[in-house]
């Protein structure tokens, strides 16, 4: 806070004098961006922050990349590390980011994850195995916060992996028992040959915005 000096008895139509204040903050926030070359298969670990304003670090070290990347500007390449997401969304939907500050979530050590998302994903295909390298193990963690509706029923939708189902009739709410709380499901076994598919097929045949699927954050790791 910047406050003008009154007591100097100045009449300009601009203070010089002045006094400052500072005060003390906790840790400021640790967005980036992460660069990389080289190939993006066959993937070991990854972590994807759907909507994230930024790369950033959890407490156990672990790099979760946002996405949409940055453009693809002009001398941008080869200073942002560029992985292939291809997501189908349903019309009138988008991602989404809000201040972590603002939007408290439950239940994690890592809300700043939960303030952004994908609101009407209804496919994600990444690749992660390597061209000519044969099919691989993984397990898969999606990522939830409902902070839209205060009660079960309104987002209903069913989650198939490589064309499987794996999660009937998912309610973010219903299944974290309140609104703005963290939610991971787990799942295990996931055999790829090529690329990840992950479908969110909503209950409802036209959905709304308000009635689409909604994922937060996607982990993949081979076993």
């Amino acid at each position: 806070m910047i406050q003008p000096e009154a007591s100097s008895g100045c009449v300009c139509p601009e203070s010089v004098q002045c006094t400052l204040v500072l005060q003390p903050r906790g840790p400021r926030k640790t967005w980036g961006r992460f660069a990389v070359r080289g190939e993006k298969t066959p993937v070991r670990h990854m972590a994807i922050n759907l909507g994230g304003p930024g790369d950033r670090r959890d407490e156990r070290g672990t790099l979760w990349l946002s996405y949409p990347r940055p453009p693809r500007g002009h001398g941008t390449v080869r200073f942002k590390y560029y992985f292939a997401l291809d997501v189908t969304m349903f019309p009138g939907c988008d991602y989404f980011n809000r201040a972590a500050e603002h939007c408290p979530i439950a239940e994690t050590d890592e809300p700043w994850l939960y303030s952004s998302g994908c609101s009407g994903a209804s496919r994600l295909v990444i690749p992660v195995v390597g061209k000519d390298e044969p099919a691989a193990v993984f397990t898969v963690r999606l990522g939830f916060a409902e902070t839209q509706h205060s009660k079960p029923g309104a987002r209903v939708f069913d989650i198939k992996i490589q064309g499987k189902l794996v999660e009937k009739d998912f309610d973010i709410i219903r299944t974290a028992g309140r609104p703005h709380v963290a939610v991971v499901r787990q799942f295990t076994g996931i055999e790829v040959a090529d690329r990840l598919d992950i479908q969110l097929i909503p209950a409802a045949k036209e959905p709304s915005q308000a009635q689409a699927p909604l994922l937060n954050t996607i982990e993949i790791l081979r076993r």
